[in-house]
């Protein structure tokens, strides 16, 4: 990747959360001047976590559903995410994903047009969040089971009490 093409992605994405950041600014560092924006961005980059989902927790719409808002929150929050999902069929529209591509590509899609550079690779993320009773994959810190039910939304930090 050029220097050239690493800047106008890092621009694109300071513009995209540039929202997040004043939030941030006028709820946590009302001290901050506002000409800081880029600094907030630039720390909220430095938190990475990984999102890990099976087939078998993709297999129904509410799955699915969690998968596509824990994805959009942490992205919309402006951290590195490494996503590691297989790429299932979309079983209902998945708003704001195209729904005429597989999950998992649509949700590199969205997240690559919106918020470029935020999927990546990470060796040693902060958290680890999987999707329903998931196995996490080589967690290196603390695992969130994100579970629930068609009226109830359940973060767990054991496995055994998350459900699919």
């Amino acid at each position: 990747m050029s220097e050239r093409h690493h800047l106008r992605q890092r621009a694109q994405l300071h513009e995209a959360l540039e929202r997040t950041a004043l939030l941030l600014r006028l709820d946590a560092f009302p001290d901050l001047g506002a000409d800081r924006h880029a600094e907030l961005v630039d720390a909220l980059r430095t938190v990475g976590v990984r999102i890990v989902a099976d087939r078998a927790n993709l297999a129904s719409p509410n799955g699915q559903t969690a998968l596509v808002t824990l994805v959009c929150q942490c992205a919309m929050l402006g951290l590195r995410i490494d996503l590691d999902v297989p790429d299932v069929k979309q079983l209902v529209p998945q708003p704001p994903l195209d729904a005429n591509l597989p999950l998992g590509s649509a949700l590199v899609a969205w997240t690559e047009a919106l918020f470029p550079g935020c999927l990546c690779r990470i060796a040693a993320p902060l958290l680890t969040f999987t999707i329903g009773d998931t196995a996490a994959a080589r967690p290196t810190g603390p695992v969130v089971h994100v579970t629930g039910a068609d009226d109830i939304a359940a973060l767990a930090g054991d496995r055994t009490g998350s459900t699919r």
